[in-house]
């Protein structure tokens, strides 16, 4: 670490402790029982999925066997 680099981290590491007096809100602030999100009662649906497609994961190697069902089975409803 060199010079810069090193009072940089300073100057940022004294600016953080002053934003504690602030007023800023901290987890003490916040109450136990915070209202959810109605579509959170039927569970947390994945959508993600995998953004490559099969020719890209064959052609990559070191796939699974079943790398084809397991395509069509995470693109599928």
């Amino acid at each position: 670490m060199n010079r810069r680099d090193f009072m940089g981290n300073i100057v940022v590491g004294a600016a953080a402790t002053q934003v504690v007096h602030t007023g800023v809100a901290t987890a003490a602030d916040v109450p136990d029982s915070l209202p959810r999100a109605r579509w959170l009662e039927k569970g947390l649906i994945d959508a993600g999925g995998s953004h490559e497609t099969y020719l890209f994961v064959v052609r990559r190697g070191g796939q699974r066997l079943d790398a084809r069902e397991e395509m069509e089975k995470a693109q599928s409803e």
